[in-house]
């Protein structure tokens, strides 16, 4: 990194760092915690065999006693628009993408990262629709989640961690929490969201009661 011409970092969970040497092609690194990254990386490799050419894969790992960095190639790629995922042959990306996801759900090992609901609902309590949305999470949503299974999601599937490289593949970042959440189409609802919001759908929902 000392010798690079030029690179940006980010510290905000864990250290990432874009690194563009010039003389060589451009990287991406992710240093993580040992214990973190065996599970992340582990996950990345049976998400190469799902998804193919939709995600990028370490070229490297070097570890040390307590951090390991993964060593990824930059993917130059296109910020996505509602423009871009609106044509049939991204928005099909997107369906195959998920698909894959769920049809591969069982090849993922079990681990601790799970979502806690008790943990959000002790975080209400002063407002006057949380003991009836208790009532629903306990009664309702958790019985029928747990009767579908397990199905470990991206947790972020939006926007922000999609783009187009110069193939006209769609290809998927940030994987660091994939598994936190296990139910089964929550990816396709933030995606969902996400895509009504770029295109201005969620705003007219909230302002023109007719529509």
């Amino acid at each position: 990194v000392g010798a690079a011409r030029v690179l940006s970092a980010n510290v905000a969970r864990e250290i990432k760092v874009s690194l563009y040497p010039g003389a060589t092609d451009d990287l991406f690194l992710r240093v993580i915690d040992r214990r973190k990254a065996e599970q992340d990386f582990a996950n990345l490799q049976i998400l190469a065999e799902l998804l193919e050419g939709h995600i990028v894969i370490p070229s490297k790992v070097v570890n040390s006693d307590e951090l390991v960095c993964g060593i990824f190639p930059f993917v130059k790629h296109a910020r996505v628009s509602y423009q871009i995922l609106s044509r049939t042959r991204y928005f099909s990306q997107v369906t195959d993408i998920l698909v894959r996801l769920h049809a591969g759900a069982d090849r993922f090992p079990g681990n601790n990262r799970t979502f806690d609901v008790a943990k959000i609902l002790d975080r209400l309590g002063g407002e006057a629709w949380s003991k009836a949305f208790f009532r629903y999470m306990e009664h309702s949503f958790q019985p029928i989640m747990a009767s579908m299974g397990a199905f470990p999601q991206h947790c972020d599937f939006t926007y922000v961690n999609l783009g187009a490289d110069n193939r006209g593949i769609l290809r998927v970042f940030d994987w660091e929490d994939f598994g936190s959440i296990r139910y089964a189409g929550f990816d396709l609802a933030t995606f969902v969201f996400s895509h009504l919001s770029h295109g201005g759908s969620l705003h007219l929902m909230t302002t023109d009661p007719v529509r």
